[in-house]
């Protein structure tokens, strides 16, 4: 082993000798030799950091691309927009209150539709959603959030005067089923709801059956409807009238400016295709020519009287309004105590129509023997009737 030892040392010698290396020269070459050595190991460590890098970055990426990460995830679970238009669905929804949901939602551009259910929790606190946290929604797409009610029900809201569909989804809305029969009406106008059972108002379980009545008009049943006759002389017009089945009733002379309609009719009432009982009567306006007259009227409006409506209580507001022929509005308030004095003057028309609506209360009914055959309720009431002015001049 020495002997090897020697050899490579004498070796060694010998190549200093050859190319004369100082012990300057060495230690110069072994410096070297070590920076080239760190300068590798740097390379190497920033070549491994910047695949790892670029390797997570597309692996983000892919993930995204497959719905894998959808930003839900992020602290707080918070949604936000896309690019793309998309909204995802926040994960925070269920258990908040409504209204912290709603404004969270809309936030979003989401539209909310709310449905109400009974539940032992606290009232508009949100049970569930029909879009699952995470998902990826149109912006402007519907979410419907199931929203607990009161324990003790759910009150029932107003749909009278909205529309079947209208009617319908505000009671579904609530948790309702809904079921809908027709019936008629003066007052409300076709297609349009009269009421609900149970009333608006009263609360009911969620779940329940509410019936709302929609308003196919006037019951017409063996009525007559009104021809025209305006633009009829007076005895044309009663002739019309008697072949129908009606009869004329109050003539009224009145300017007009057309001159062409001078001894004719230029109003009705009631209106072409409205509809009477068989031998009602049609009041009409019959023009004497251009010349300007006016009308006054001193007098009072009188409260329902029995004939006309025998379940109408004293002290009822009634809404009185009273429209002149010529379309212009002379009275539109509220009474309650009756008669109520008017008096207007420098009129154009010679007559007006004087319309009084109000709430009935109607006692429930019973048989002979005692039994309830129908159900106090309340309803509607409008009653008509005609004020004719005294000529100026």
């Amino acid at each position: 082993m020495r002997l090897e030892r020697d050899e490579r040392r004498r070796y060694q010698d010998d190549i200093d000798d050859e190319y004369d290396y100082d012990d300057d020269d060495r230690g110069s070459r072994q410096g070297r030799s070590r920076k080239r050595r760190g300068a590798d190991r740097i390379t190497t460590v920033i070549a491994v950091a910047a695949a790892l890098i670029i390797g997570i970055i597309v692996i983000f990426l892919a993930g995204k691309a497959m719905g894998i990460w959808d930003g839900s995830d992020l602290p707080g679970g918070a949604a936000e927009s896309t690019t793309d238009g998309k909204v995802t669905m926040p994960d925070d929804i269920i258990g908040q209150d409504i209204e912290k949901a709603q404004a969270e939602l809309e936030a979003l551009g989401l539209t909310v539709q709310i449905t109400y259910q009974e539940s032992e929790r606290d009232s508009g606190t949100v049970l569930q959603a029909d879009a699952a946290p995470g998902t990826e929604l149109d912006a402007g797409a519907t979410v419907v959030l199931t929203v607990a009610g009161s324990s003790e029900g759910i009150e029932v809201p107003d749909v009278k005067g909205k529309t079947r569909s209208e009617a319908i989804v505000m009671l579904k809305q609530q948790g309702f089923q809904v079921t809908v029969v027709e019936g008629t009406s003066d007052d409300v106008e076709e297609g349009t709801v009269i009421s609900t059972s149970p009333a608006a108002g009263e609360k009911a379980a969620a779940g329940s059956m509410v019936t709302v009545t929609l308003s196919t008009g006037p019951d017409n049943d063996g009525k007559i409807e009104v021809p025209p006759i305006t633009g009829l002389s007076e005895e044309d017009a009663m002739a019309k009238l008697t072949e129908a089945g009606l009869q004329l009733g109050n003539v009224m002379e009145v300017t007009n400016a057309d001159a062409a309609m001078t001894g004719l009719i230029v109003t009705q009432t009631p209106a072409a295709g409205e509809f009477l009982e068989e031998g009602g009567s049609v009041n009409v306006e019959v023009s004497t020519g251009t010349g300007v007259h006016t009308y006054s009227y001193n007098g009072e409006i009188d409260a329902p009287t029995a004939a006309e409506d025998p379940y109408y209580q004293v002290g009822t507001p009634v809404a009185v309004i009273v429209v002149a022929s010529d379309g212009s509005v002379l009275m539109n308030e509220i009474v309650t105590s009756f008669p109520a004095p008017v008096a207007w003057v420098g009129l154009a028309s010679p007559s007006a129509t004087v319309t009084l609506g109000y709430n009935d209360n109607i006692p429930e009914q019973k048989d002979a023997a005692g039994n309830v055959i129908q159900a106090a309720t309340q309803e509607q009431k409008k009653l008509t009737r005609t004020l004719t002015f005294t000529p100026e001049n």
